[in-house]
């Protein structure tokens, strides 16, 4: 019951909040990029180099999750009418390359 009431104060204070959330560029840029820090911290903590997520799984998960942002701020012609910022999609490319290679290296 308590974990329920948390996931609909979380969607509820998304909502209010998504100006910020959406159209500010480096706060989505937190958000969304910092998917594989558990997965780090994981396999940093338990030493087990050999427990990582598969390559393609990973390139998988990793592109699903930075298309819509990059889509958002990177291309021009967007259904957003956002202004495009290309140093957003050359930092979040940066990060999940940064991310990338901690996981499998």
């Amino acid at each position: 019951m308590i974990l329920y009431l948390g996931v609909y104060a979380a969607f509820v204070m998304l909502f209010f909040l998504q100006d910020i959330f959406v159209y500010q560029p480096y706060v989505s840029l937190l958000c969304n990029s910092m998917v594989w820090v558990p997965q780090i911290y994981h396999t940093y903590r338990l030493n087990a180099k050999n427990h990582t997520p598969s390559v393609s799984f990973v390139a998988a998960l990793s592109v699903s999750q930075m298309y819509l942002p990059l889509y958002m701020n990177s291309c021009p012609d967007n259904f957003f009418d956002k202004q495009t910022s290309f140093i957003y999609a050359f930092l979040a490319a940066l990060i999940f390359g940064a991310q990338f290679s901690l996981i499998h290296f």
